[in-house]
């Protein structure tokens, strides 16, 4: 008996490359290997965010990621492209360190203890990263800048989506330091947007100052309990920070 045999010859899909690194973030140069599921198929790729076609420099050995970059790949075979996959990865400037003094919630940490100092901003969908959660209590951390360094403007970027318990810090004091142990208040920042308007919100509390510091400290006031006209009445509320900017 004869048995019908059927299969797709044309309109071939060309699997898409897959990307190995060990992380997203890094100090120093980082290698990148790219690999084709497809056995004769040739990748391409670029490192400026633009598409990558069959013009694009070729891949042969792993990639040595040295800047923060948008990386894009393509697989191509038998004159037929694959989807392009991009990858974004981001170099944590080494000029300064972190020291975290409050709690940091380990289901939003940011990537790490890094994330307010790393440079990468969050978006206004908490749940795609970048967003470090100061829980229960304040947000507090010092920032050492390695060496004395003239400072115009602190900052610290917070986000408030209320669904999600998250609230803006009703004030941001920074003080400053020489020798990271004595500190000097330089002024407080309150925060002047409701604390009971919903929807997701993205805000930036800066202070202008003139001075030259090494140690810069902040620290953020958490909202408190949350209040008895929302859901999570009685629980604590969460302070979601992606960044401490220093100009």
């Amino acid at each position: 008996m004869d048995v019908p045999v059927s299969a797709i010859t044309e309109h071939l899909i060309v699997p898409v490359p897959y990307v190995t690194a060990t992380s997203d973030r890094f100090k120093t140069a980082m290698p990148v290997i790219l690999t084709a599921p497809e056995a004769g198929s040739t990748i391409y790729y670029t490192l400026d965010g633009s598409q990558p076609t069959n013009a694009s420099k070729k891949y042969s050995a792993p990639i040595a990621v040295t800047q923060s970059c948008t990386l894009k790949t393509v697989a191509y075979k038998n004159g037929q492209y694959s989807q392009v996959t991009e990858n974004e990865f981001h170099r944590i400037p080494t000029d300064k360190n972190i020291t975290i003094l409050s709690k940091i919630h380990p289901q939003y940490t940011g990537g790490g203890n890094d994330a307010l100092i790393d440079g990468i901003r969050g978006k206004s969908d908490f749940r795609l990263g970048g967003w470090q959660s100061h829980y229960p209590g304040n947000l507090e951390a010092i920032v050492d800048l390695k060496a004395p360094r003239k400072v115009n403007k602190i900052s610290l970027s917070v986000l408030q989506d209320l669904a999600v318990w998250i609230w803006y810090p009703t004030q941001v004091e920074f003080f400053s330091s020489a020798d990271g142990k004595n500190f000097t208040s330089l002024g407080v920042v309150k925060n002047t947007f409701s604390d009971k308007e919903y929807g997701s919100h993205l805000q930036v509390l800066s202070l202008p100052v003139n001075l030259s510091t090494r140690y810069i400290k902040v620290v953020a006031q958490n909202h408190g309990i949350i209040p008895d006209w929302h859901p999570g009445k009685g629980e604590a509320g969460h302070i979601f920070a992606d960044e401490i900017i220093i100009e």
